[in-house]
């Protein structure tokens, strides 16, 4: 199954992007900001990262 982290600070599109992958049978986790994703990496083992540029505070260039 094709496992994907999404990783940004908007709330609502976060629901959004989980809902519609999830639908075409993606397996979907959300994080936050840099905390959660290190966790959310650790735990979930994604096989792909989508990671906002424009976090609230952080800049996703330099997390990645």
């Amino acid at each position: 199954m094709r496992k994907l982290l999404i990783v940004d600070d908007n709330a609502e599109l976060l629901f959004a992007m989980k809902s519609l992958l999830s639908f075409y049978d993606f397996i979907v986790e959300t994080a936050t900001g840099n905390k959660t994703l290190m966790e959310g990496i650790a735990s979930f083992k994604p096989e792909v990262i989508i990671l906002d540029v424009l976090l609230c505070g952080e800049d996703g260039r330099d997390i990645c």
